[in-house]
């Protein structure tokens, strides 16, 4: 009986000490929130640095709406569900996709009702990832989302927009039908 006494309390203190919580002062805990604050600045800093203020007002927009990836895709895929993209549908889409209308605006209703043929475009429209069939049917569509980059990526908005008009309006036409 000694024995198993002397075992139990053993075992006793050897669990509690596992499990009682580190205990930290005051100022150790100030120390890591001084810490973890200004990691998260240089983050914020660095960040900020390759965020153009027209992709965090696209950002703001969207995450206010709550459908970042669904409306930017729904935006992209006008083109496909239009035999062809006309320059003012394609400025709708710059415009949406660089905050500057408000998102009951007549261009987001415009591309809401559209096909859903992407998969996702992120914010920044950087990258596109689309359909698997379709990125194998559709040169077209790349073209259309360099030209979208290309206006995203602040070049000139004037070339940018005539090179999306002349180089992807005869290809959409033919995309477009293979969808029918």
């Amino acid at each position: 009986m000694v024995r198993f006494a002397s075992f139990f309390i053993v075992v006793v203190a050897a669990v509690g000490g596992f499990c009682t919580p580190l205990k930290r002062t005051a100022n150790e805990i100030k120390q890591d929130i001084t810490i973890l604050t200004s990691k998260a600045s240089e983050m914020a800093s660095s960040i900020d640095a390759f965020v153009t203020p027209d992709i965090r007002a696209a950002l703001a927009v969207h995450v206010a709406n709550g459908q970042v990836n669904t409306n930017l895709k729904q935006a992209t895929t006008h083109a496909l569900a239009t035999p062809r993209l006309e320059l003012a549908d394609a400025q709708d889409i710059v415009r949406l996709l660089k905050g500057n209308v408000d998102v009951d605006g007549r261009a987001l209703v415009l591309l809401r009702t559209k096909v859903n043929l992407v998969k996702a475009i992120p914010v920044n429209g950087t990258v596109a990832l689309v359909n698997g069939d379709l990125i194998t049917t559709s040169k077209a569509f790349s073209k259309y989302i360099d030209a979208l980059k290309a206006i995203i990526l602040h070049e000139d908005q004037t070339n940018a927009l005539a090179a999306l008009e002349a180089k992807a309006a005869a290809d959409f036409a033919r995309t477009a039908a293979l969808f029918v």
